[in-house]
């Protein structure tokens, strides 16, 4: 698919309150994407026999050559990657010891590995709790890693991402709106493009719906975009702009709290109860109800605050502009996880530095990096299978020349990218902790 599928004129792409698209519009862009829906992965399939030890010798040399590089002191006594023997790497239980090395930001999971149609970016799995950490990193960690995405459609995704960050940020003026399923027929009046048959049953979904449409066309521009894949990113950057918007000046509530308890000796819960009476934190009236009521919730402020106080290293007797300034600074990080944008970027950024992104990696008098198509035109045909499949996997069982030991790293190499039927859209309410939706408009 070219990277601009729609030559659409300047005019066709504001994007705003204003800017309304119909439900044809919506219709037409989803039909447009619908060719880059990928081959579904089979959840059941496991890799032959005769390959699993291939493929463990793989994912054992980029084990090696992550750990020299994260710990290339700790790593001197190993030898390079290719030096180890089949029988070597089996000694060693193929390294699987470093994936819980804590310098190890990611790590290739067991069930991963048995999955023929994947390559070896799509079995890593970036950590989603830090050494001595019960803080989340992801928002949705479990749902990124089972999309098993190839470092092209990560990349695109990001890019994406980005793209409707910017485009439809309009959004976020219109969060305050009423979320009540009652209708409010004066809406139409404001944007009189919609009318009753469009009007959905709320002010806020209608601002939703046109977002999503504004969001759906510019998907049309990126390839390898489905409907789902750019629902899920909307949805995403909808709930960062909520958790933004919940989070407002919570490093200030957190610092007045210690301020008052450090520097002018109040009770704790007396602290808590004179910022509660202040006017500038009414939006978290509600957790500071639950902190004084002792309601059940998942972590206390107290539980945060102290937390705040332990990493940042301050004390009661901690200047206030000091303290101030590790207020400020993680605050917000405390309750902000990362989505699945920065997901894929981090894995992107890991993936780079392993040389694992569209790479072959093959040791013949020596070690050279080549493109798998340019080895496959290189070499006699003798040595591919012919037709070269779509599931191409880079294992040893596919080469039929014995002396040569070609030890793949990277994506499959498709000749053709095959099409299937788009998948029934989800039809059920997902509430937190789920993922968010693929299809905005059956929320």
């Amino acid at each position: 698919m070219d990277d601009t599928i729609l030559a659409q004129e300047e005019s066709d792409e504001r994007t705003g309150a204003g800017v309304i698209l119909s439900k044809e519009d919506q219709a037409r862009y989803a039909k447009l994407l619908r060719p880059n829906i990928p081959p579904p992965i089979d959840p059941y399939s496991n890799v032959a026999w005769e390959d699993y030890d291939q493929v463990e010798e793989r994912l054992a040399r980029v084990r090696i050559a992550c750990y020299k590089i994260v710990k290339p002191e700790a790593a001197h006594e190993l030898k390079e990657p290719e030096e180890y023997t089949e029988d070597e790497l089996c000694q060693e239980s193929y390294f699987r010891h470093l994936d819980d090395d804590e310098s190890f930001e990611w790590f290739f999971h067991r069930d991963d590995s048995q999955k023929p149609e994947l390559n070896d970016y799509q079995r890593i799995v970036l950590r989603n709790f830090l050494p001595d950490s019960c803080e989340r990193q992801y928002c949705y960690h479990d749902d990124y890693r089972s999309r098993y995405h190839t470092y092209e459609i990560d990349s695109v995704y990001v890019k994406y991402y980005g793209e409707i960050s910017k485009k439809i940020k309009w959004i976020a003026d219109y969060l305050h709106l009423d979320r009540s399923t009652e209708a409010l027929l004066h809406f139409a009046e404001v944007h009189p493009a919609l009318n009753t048959g469009q009007l959905c049953q709320s002010p806020w979904r209608n601002m939703y719906t046109i977002a999503w449409r504004q969001a759906l066309r510019i998907a049309t521009h990126f390839p390898h975009m489905t409907v789902h894949l750019a629902a899920f990113a909307y949805n995403e950057y909808i709930i960062e702009l909520n958790t933004y918007a919940s989070l407002k000046d919570i490093d200030l509530l957190y610092f007045e709290i210690w301020r008052l308890v450090a520097k002018e000796d109040r009770r704790y819960l007396d602290a808590v109860k004179e910022v509660y009476e202040m006017d500038k934190f009414a939006i978290h009236k509600r957790v500071l109800h639950a902190e004084l009521n002792a309601l059940p919730v998942f972590v206390t402020i107290k539980q945060m605050i102290y937390s705040i106080v332990k990493e940042g290293g301050i004390d009661l007797k901690a200047k206030e502009d000091e303290a101030r300034a590790v207020f400020s600074k993680l605050a917000f990080r405390k309750h902000k996880t990362m989505n699945m944008a920065q997901y894929a970027e981090k894995k992107m950024e890991i993936a780079d530095r392993l040389g694992l992104d569209k790479k072959v990696l093959v040791f013949l008098l020596g070690v050279t990096f080549i493109n798998v198509q340019t080895l496959a035109l290189a070499l006699p045909s003798r040595y591919f299978p012919n037709p070269l499949p779509y599931s191409f996997t880079g294992l040893l069982s596919h080469f039929t020349h014995a002396p040569l030991l070609i030890h793949l790293i990277g994506d499959r190499v498709p000749l053709s990218t095959p099409h299937s039927p788009p998948s029934s859209p989800t039809t059920h309410l997902r509430l937190i902790p789920q993922p968010p939706h693929d299809d905005p408009n059956t929320l």
